[in-house]
């Protein structure tokens, strides 16, 4: 009976894509988290191999984005004909799964850690803010880049791409993760932020919010403004080099059996009007008045009988006839 009910319980393909954004997310998020909090040196390595196997895992559900900003490049990067269309209400449902996953994440670490949990944050002087504005735009613009050409290309059917991606982020928080917290993600600075202000009453981080909005939008931005220059290229020379390859015809056996009888009907056809052509004309008969046997029509004709009332001729004479005269 449990099995019975269990059953019945199932999502649609939209609902199941939106579905596992907001379960990754909140994966992805609380592993970034939780892997700042135990091991600090340790988190791009956490948080790369956690993206990786999420997008292994639930990448043929909803492509694996589980970050606003990929799921803004995926949005206005320009689509194969062989692609699924991307229309902007699922991309707004899937940032507000995101969202909710992340500010899952950040009430679960609420829960195992309590309100000391580190947050994505840096100063909040000009500087600071010019420079986490830059390391943030430029590792988005990386994850952004190879999202797109791994995924959402032309080489996207391929088995590397979880791999890829993860190794983005992760070589991406190595480099600038003592900056701003290498977030490359709106999600990931949002809920844990917010859940801290909202639950913990420690609003610092607050002030700062709007860079990692800013910075990842920038970054997505621009690597898809450069996907799709390069792929409307890379779709040119293709199709200057295509050359149109005459492709034979095919033909199925009722096709050539109905052109064989067609051949054959016009063949009789012309057969048939040839002999109507050189058939000889019937003899026309006609019945005797007696009933007999008809006569022929064809027989030999007689001349015909001079007129009655025309006197005959006399016969001239002679030259011996006149000698015996005399």
């Amino acid at each position: 009976m449990v099995e019975g009910k269990l059953l019945k319980v199932h999502f649609n393909q939209a609902k199941s894509a939106v579905l596992v954004e907001c379960v990754g997310t909140f994966l992805l998020v609380l592993t970034v988290s939780l892997a700042s909090h135990n091991s600090g040196e340790m988190t791009p390595m956490a948080a790369g191999f956690m993206l990786m196997a999420l997008i292994f895992a639930f990448g043929y559900i909803s492509g694996g984005h589980f970050n606003p900003a990929v799921t803004l490049a995926a949005y206005l990067c320009e689509r194969t004909p062989d692609l699924p269309e991307f229309p902007w209400y699922n991309a707004l449902l899937y940032m507000i799964a995101q969202l909710i996953g992340a500010a899952g994440a950040g009430v679960y670490m609420l829960i195992i850690v309590g309100l000391d949990f580190p947050v994505p944050q840096t100063n909040i002087d000009g500087m600071s803010i010019f420079r986490g504005f830059i390391a943030e735009s430029v590792y988005t613009f990386v994850l952004a880049t190879v999202v797109l050409h791994v995924a959402l290309s032309s080489q996207r059917h391929n088995e590397f791409y979880g791999f890829a991606i993860g190794m983005a982020v992760m070589s991406g928080a190595l480099c600038v993760g003592v900056l701003t917290g290498a977030a490359f993600n709106p999600a990931v600075a949002t809920g844990l932020i917010v859940i801290k202000c909202l639950v913990g009453q420690r609003c610092y981080p607050m002030g700062n919010l709007w860079l990692y909005w800013a910075a990842e939008f920038t970054g997505s931005i621009v690597a898809t403004v450069l996907f799709n220059s390069v792929q409307h290229a890379m779709n040119e020379e293709k199709a200057a080099k295509a050359v149109p390859v005459a492709q034979p015809a095919v033909i199925s056996t009722a096709a050539l059996r109905e052109e064989e009888v067609r051949h054959q009907r016009e063949s009789a056809a012309v057969l048939r009007a040839q002999l109507e052509e050189h058939r000889p004309e019937p003899l026309k008969l006609s019945s005797s008045t007696n009933g007999s046997t008809p006569a022929r029509t064809n027989s030999t004709v007689r001349p015909a009988a001079a007129p009655a009332d025309e006197p005959a001729k006399k016969p001239e004479p002679s030259p011996l006839d006149v000698e015996d005269t005399n």
